[in-house]
């Protein structure tokens, strides 16, 4: 079940993770600077995820790069490519947040996102956060079961697992003082009256970048950010169906990296084109 699991989060984990890289080549050639709306970030936004050709390359290129790296092996892949995208990942979000800080107004936003709303509190918000903590520590999906069987016998479980959980709740925590103050410093802009959905970030941010001081680099550090920290998640998705392939039935890690690869991107295919109305019609969901 962890095996087949990562591979069926893969597949649609990789979709969003394409929409980041496509976001990223639209930031680097200015499709959001000059004055944008609200209503012409959603027209942006539902016409990239229209056309089943942008979105397909977008999410071809992610798999396709997480395949190379896995293909790599542990210490030529995993662990060479970690150690260039974790540093920049936690680079580049000390100097959102630290950007966000300085802007006007931030000090409300960080209100927001700092002070709580103990009237909010029920089981099902309670149930809602322990499922977002399974999901982003990877748990129940062989993550960590794969990665541990790396670790040197000297190693510390404890004190590892421990970093684990730390390091993953300093980002996210760093990503919120990096978003809220930015979205009430921006003119015009009531984060309350937003609605959630899959796409609110990709229509939500070019807003912002059309609208702070120095928003076009700060809209191609974000996608940057956005990209490497997908990219570390769908590694480590692919490096456990990779590893049970070569562990259990003597598969080369190239072509079980390949072959997983390819079928993540097949399983995709129905998640991508969903959003271009291909396949589904609308009201199903």
């Amino acid at each position: 079940m962890g095996v087949i699991t990562g591979v069926c989060i893969l597949s649609y984990y990789s979709v969003v993770a394409g929409w980041a890289t496509g976001y990223l080549y639209k930031t680097i050639i200015g499709t959001f600077r000059g004055e944008v709306t609200w209503n012409h970030s959603e027209r942006i936004f539902s016409s990239f995820a229209a056309n089943p050709v942008e979105v397909l390359i977008c999410f071809f290129l992610v798999i396709g790069l997480t395949t190379f790296v896995i293909s790599r092996g542990v210490k030529g892949g995993i662990e060479r490519w970690s150690k260039i995208l974790m540093p920049l990942l936690f680079g580049l979000i000390i100097f959102l947040a630290i950007r966000a800080l300085t802007l006007p107004g931030a000090g409300t936003g960080i209100s927001f996102y700092l002070k709580p709303d103990f009237s909010k509190l029920n089981v099902n918000v309670f149930f809602f956060a322990v499922g977002q903590a399974f999901f982003s520590l990877s748990l129940g999906m062989g993550t960590m079961m794969t990665y541990g069987s790396y670790i040197s016998r000297h190693d510390n479980l404890v004190t590892s697992a421990g970093w684990v959980c730390f390091s993953t709740t300093l980002v996210a925590f760093l990503a919120g003082i990096a978003i809220f103050p930015t979205l009430f410093a921006t003119p015009g802009l009531n984060p309350g009256e937003f609605k959630a959905g899959t796409g609110l970030m990709f229509q939500a941010f070019p807003l912002i970048i059309s609208k702070i001081p120095g928003g076009y680099i700060f809209g191609v550090l974000f996608f940057i950010l956005l990209l490497v920290a997908a990219l570390t998640s769908t590694i480590s998705l692919l490096e456990v169906p990779t590893a049970f392939l070569v562990d259990e039935h003597s598969w080369s890690r190239k072509k079980a990296a390949t072959f997983i690869g390819l079928l993540a991107f097949l399983l995709g295919i129905p998640s991508e084109l969903s959003n271009a109305g291909l396949l589904f019609l609308p009201g199903w969901e």
